[in-house]
């Protein structure tokens, strides 16, 4: 007898550190049985809409808000969201009816996990973080299982069921490399939230789909997207994904495909301060580049923020230096790919991505994260030999001009930092994950 189609809300999200693990966990959930359905519960803030949209997930919002770094109005008013976020997760899960849900850090996952627990469903979370935020130090005190990404993760709950997985990380479908699935095209109406969690299936005895969430239309063979993401053409042969992932079109320039900025005749410098941008280190970043001995021996690609993009954008055109600078890329993984160097915050999503490329990099933590875990984070690879660290408050222009240029006559060093960054890696952590999901949702448990 076939086993029935197990149905997955993953929670969490706002920054690219908590929502990129949920999606590559999606990903490989569906590879594994296509016929998953998956829904996504977040804030709603744009990030997360229209990174959900590009990837061709479904998704919700509840109204919540974070209470750490508040002052005390701003946690009064977070404090009073909370009922009412609980809520709206019950309502979200009465009607979806998930076998198990995941919650990926950020506060929109505490409500949400909180009501599975209650509605009696099955409930893990992803730790990305050597030191754990707020959100899931409380969720693990109760949920059934916790991944985490460091084996020296610290801070949940005595009680609590931890396997280390390490941080997933996307990859594309049916090329086992790592990489996202930009899709070009405008998103298709009915794409965005309305309708987020409609089931194009009809729904299996017992299982009580309401009428909201069922679409006539039979689901096609092995496709595991719900009908608003639905794409008719035929899945291109030995991608092995579902077709809303397929790009036909050819890269654009510093944003989709391999290696697409990579110059054979320059040193490729990679700059990212993560998805919302760094502006402490794109102004290092620019006074070092200004300082460089031969800056046409460089070629830089650079993920400066919404904020900075076009004063970063035009002290390099007025520097006349071979670079991209934009607010943000959909293609990090593989700009990586083409990188020589990578200069970068500490979250632990750009750590996964950088050590499961092998990559040579300088990490500097963000001095403001939570309880200071980026430089745990970066402190794991730089007491093995993985990168090098240097903190917030010590970075200077004529310190960042220095480290580049013993990069660039020192290629020995670089690859064996990268040959260490490769070996800390677990590459399949985001089959891990969704096998394990899988079995607790099928067996009620591990």
């Amino acid at each position: 007898m076939r086993k029935k189609a197990m149905k997955i809300i993953i929670a969490g999200g706002k920054t690219g550190g908590h929502l990129f693990p949920g999606i590559a966990i999606a990903q490989a959930l569906l590879r594994i049985d296509p016929r998953t359905g998956i829904l996504f519960v977040g804030t709603g803030e744009e990030f997360e809409t229209t990174t959900l949209n590009r990837y061709g997930f479904a998704h919700t919002g509840i109204n919540v808000s974070g209470i750490k770094g508040k002052g005390v109005l701003g946690k009064l008013l977070a404090l009073a969201k909370i009922p009412v976020s609980l809520f709206q997760a019950l309502f979200i899960i009465n009607r979806f009816k998930p076998d198990l849900v995941m919650g990926v850090g950020g506060y929109s996952s505490g409500p949400v996990v909180l009501a599975a627990r209650l509605w009696g469903a099955m409930t893990a979370i992803q730790e990305q973080n050597s030191i754990p935020g707020i959100t899931n130090r409380i969720l693990s005190r109760f949920c059934h299982v916790v991944f985490t990404s460091f084996k020296t993760t610290r801070g949940l709950s005595h009680r609590a069921v931890t396997i280390h997985t390490g941080n997933p990380v996307r990859r594309e479908e049916g090329r086992g490399a790592i990489a996202s699935f930009r899709d070009p095209a405008p998103p298709e109406e009915g794409r965005g939230v309305t309708a987020p969690f409609r089931d194009p299936a009809p729904p299996e005895e017992g299982r009580g789909v309401t009428a909201p969430f069922r679409d006539p239309a039979p689901r096609e063979e092995g496709r595991g997207v719900t009908a608003p993401f639905r794409d008719p053409a035929p899945r291109e042969e030995g991608r092995g994904g579902t077709a809303p992932f397929k790009d036909p079109a050819p890269p654009e320039e510093g944003r989709g495909g391999t290696a697409p900025f990579k110059d054979p005749d320059r040193f490729n410098l990679l700059v990212t301060g993560g998805s919302q941008g760094a502006h402490s280190i794109n102004l290092a970043v620019l006074g070092a580049v200004e300082r460089l001995a031969d800056p046409d021996a460089f070629s830089i690609v650079h993920q400066t923020g919404r904020n900075d993009e076009k004063e970063v954008a035009d002290r390099y055109r007025a520097m006349g230096i071979k670079a991209t600078a934009r607010a943000f890329f959909d293609d990090m993984p593989g700009l990586m790919a083409g990188a020589d160097l990578i200069i970068s915050r500490a979250g632990a999503g750009s750590i996964s991505e950088i050590t499961a490329m092998g990559k040579p990099s300088l990490l500097i933590p963000y001095p403001y994260a939570a309880d200071d875990h980026q430089r745990f984070n970066a402190k794991e690879l730089a007491d093995r030999g993985a990168c090098r660290m240097i903190l917030d408050k010590d970075l200077t222009p004529e310190g960042l001009q220095e480290i580049i240029e013993l990069s660039i006559n020192n290629p020995d060093k670089l690859r064996s930092m990268g040959g260490v960054a490769k070996d800390m890696s677990m590459p399949d952590a985001d089959r891990a994950i969704a096998e394990t999901c899988l079995a607790m949702a099928r067996e009620q448990g591990i």
